[in-house]
């Protein structure tokens, strides 16, 4: 393999468009739902052996594959040569590259993000669990230019 004595720049003009990946935590979300479904179904004294076993266990996968469908469709972002654009919630936001000045991993319920610092008090909450997880971490370390920052963070998770 050819070794570049100097190191180069990674330069790209590529716009990938991500999408989230539930498939970690699909069961445990699942299951606490299920759980909490049995519980409060239980406790009202008015389930037969059908319904606990059957039918509320059919219903609340249902439910719970219909809410991560319906958040994988409209939590999707896009990392380019321009920034970051991702959509929270509640708005759509834009992160250029040279906004950027602080990177966090955050952890919350076992998913990871990224915890963006962006130059104007606001921060971006990129998250890590998305199909292709490889392709955006190095599409990120790409448009930072290796920044060292990211790199610790990435190499932690």
């Amino acid at each position: 393999m050819f070794q570049l004595s100097e190191p180069c720049q990674r330069i790209s003009f590529r716009r990938e468009d991500f999408r989230l990946s539930f498939t970690k935590p699909f069961f445990t979300i699942f299951v606490i739902a299920l759980l909490l479904a049995e519980a409060i179904c239980l406790a009202t004294d008015h389930c037969s052996f059908a319904v606990t076993l059957v039918i509320l266990p059919s219903l609340v996968f249902v439910l719970c594959s219909l809410l991560m469908g319906f958040l994988r469709l409209r939590l999707r972002f896009e990392v380019g040569p321009n920034g970051i654009d991702c959509v929270d919630m509640w708005y759509r936001s834009h992160c250029g590259w040279d906004e950027i000045h602080q990177f966090q991993l955050i952890s919350l319920f076992g998913l990871s993000y990224l915890k963006v610092a962006v130059s104007h008090n606001k921060a971006m909450w990129v998250p890590l669990f998305v199909n292709r997880s490889e392709m955006l971490e190095d599409l990120l370390l790409t448009y930072t230019h290796d920044d060292p920052r990211l790199t610790r963070v990435l190499r932690i998770r």
